[in-house]
């Protein structure tokens, strides 16, 4: 199977359905049976373009204060997280990092009676699954404010762990003296104190991020002339990351939280999308690192009482999801015969505005991988409006069979352009880039703001759609995008990125607070009109 994650976005009374393949490359036929689970709907907080507050410590050990405002609940979990062990460590202040290789180590960044750095007593200490010391006590005296999250290297057998404070960097030190043997101290994500830290041994890289930023960063490992070069970032919705830990199984990133619910999420690395979310067990501010064990359960702290869980991040019992379906539900693949199309079915009718959490396994009798997870999330928008830009009738896509209304001027309490003296162009040449090349045919050009009114607070998606119809060449045409008075996209040439008449598609995510969206198109001194093919905005709940 390709996929190990599907996002739909219907809105109320929308029926979309996507593709899975299945195909089998052994010498025996293949059985197999679709299953489902969960299918919830989720009770969802943001912390994206929260104002925080200025005299929070950054290296502090809790969110408390973070924000001007009270700190948001995480969002509601999918699944218990049912305790497996639970215990409490000998001789610590306070139990916060975590790592795993084999038997669990932990960190105290109270040791001492304060932050543990500046009283040179932070250290790292060995334990059995069970809670019993190892005896095994290792010196962290690198550490500049306390000593946080760990992730275990078993290639190089080295466990790395953050630095709070001074550098802000990776620490990774040897297991029997805790000598530091190599560190991983430049990178963007080195410019404040981060918190949650995991190894992926595949790429030899590192997710690290914090909540003082809110950003999952995914970064090159020891092996890379430039260690701390960053390969991506995202924004998970609930940006108080204490820990992190990586599942190579199902390649996902898990994230501990410190708030009111300390939720656990499920992740997708590349877009910090949540696949799923599990309970704290004593929830309260009483997040920090996590790990991962040999099974795929998470080792987690509670600064509430001091102590150190085992939980279980496994799925509950199967259920008849109604608002999901899949055909054909079963079947056999020949050996080696031609791929079989699964065809994955949401339907929102009935659904009021949320996220909807629920996954589909796929059993089989393969001796490899017999059963395989694919994680749904239907994301229901409270608004969602597309415009096709110089269109003089609605429009409905082939992507996703989407409506895109006809182009209209503004009106209070309504959408749509502010600047009438603007200029349609139109052509009938190929658009490449796209299956829709019907939105792109028509582009507004001149000096113009797109408005949107009525909106809810919230997190919403921009989609920005591009062509350059009107005959410019590169350096041409060269204009700004201000999206709620923040450059989006400076200096944006269409012909030099893609060419003349190709899509060319951005995406930017923008909180919305006073009820109004407000994109302008800002022309530069010199050159031509700003132009768009078609714009689409979206309340994203799960952001």
């Amino acid at each position: 199977m390709n996929k190990s994650a599907l996002e739909f976005i219907a809105t109320p009374g929308q029926t979309k359905t996507k593709n899975l393949v299945l195909s089998n490359t052994g010498t025996a036929d293949l059985h197999w049976l679709m299953r489902e689970t969960g299918g919830s709907r989720i009770r969802t907080s943001s912390t994206l373009g929260l104002p925080h507050n200025p005299a929070y410590d950054p290296n502090g050990r809790t969110t408390q204060g973070l924000y001007t405002i009270p700190t948001p609940a995480g969002w509601e979990p999918t699944a218990p997280g049912d305790v497996l062990r639970h215990w409490t460590p000998a001789g610590f202040t306070l139990p916060w990092g975590v790592g795993f290789n084999g038997t669990v180590w932990l960190s105290d960044p109270l040791a001492g009676g304060g932050l543990c750095g500046p009283s040179g007593t932070c250290h790292n200490a060995e334990f059995d699954v069970a809670g019993a010391a190892t005896g095994l006590d290792l010196p962290a005296d690198w550490s500049s404010a306390w000593n946080a999250d760990m992730a275990y290297d078993a290639g190089r057998n080295l466990m790395c762990q953050l630095n709070v404070g001074g550098d802000n960097g990776i620490y990774c030190f040897n297991l029997t003296t805790g000598a530091v043997v190599d560190t991983i101290t430049t990178g963007p994500f080195t410019g404040i104190s981060q918190r949650g830290l995991a190894y992926r041994p595949d790429d030899d890289s590192f997710y690290v991020g914090g909540w003082n930023e809110g950003i999952l960063y995914h970064i090159k490992g020891l092996s890379y002339p430039d260690k701390g070069a960053n390969f991506g970032t995202c924004n998970p919705p609930d940006g108080n990351i204490s820990g992190l830990a990586w599942n190579p199984a199902f390649n996902i990133v898990w994230e501990a939280t410190n708030s009111p619910t300390d939720t656990i999420y499920e992740l997708n690395p590349d877009t910090c999308a949540v696949l799923a979310t599990l309970a704290h067990p004593t929830p309260g501010f009483a997040g920090g690192g996590m790990e991962m064990d040999e099974a795929g359960n998470l080792w987690i702290v509670s600064q509430g009482n001091h102590s150190v869980y085992l939980i279980d991040s496994g799925v509950p019992a199967f259920t008849d999801v109604p608002w999901l379906s899949e055909s054909p539900a079963s079947g056999t693949l020949a050996a080696g015969g031609a791929p079989t199309s699964i065809h994955v079915t949401v339907n929102a009718t009935g659904l009021t505005p949320g996220v909807y959490s629920a996954s589909i396994f796929l059993q089989s009798d393969s001796g490899r991988a017999p059963t395989i997870r694919v994680a749904i999330s239907l994301i229901v928008p409270a608004y969602r409006q597309g415009v096709d830009a110089a269109s003089t009738s609605a429009y409905t896509d082939i992507a996703e069979g989407d409506p895109w209304a006809a182009d209209r001027v503004y009106s209070a309490g309504s959408y749509g352009y502010t600047f009438t003296r603007t200029k349609v162009d139109t052509t009938k040449s190929q658009i490449s880039g796209t299956v829709d090349p019907t939105l792109y045919r028509s582009a507004r050009s001149g000096q113009n703001e797109y408005r949107f009114d009525g909106l809810p607070s919230g997190v919403y998606q921009i989609e920005l759609r591009f062509a350059e119809i009107g005959k410019k060449k590169p350096g041409q045409r060269l204009f700004d995008v201000i999206i709620e008075d923040q450059l989006v996209l400076p200096a944006l040439d269409i012909a030099a990125e893609v060419g003349q008449n190709a899509a060319d598609d951005k995406s930017i995510f923008m909180a919305v607070t006073d009820g109004q969206l407000n994109v302008r198109l800002i022309p530069r001194s010199g050159f031509g009109d700003p132009t768009i093919a078609a714009i689409r905005v979206t309340m994203r709940p799960d952001r």
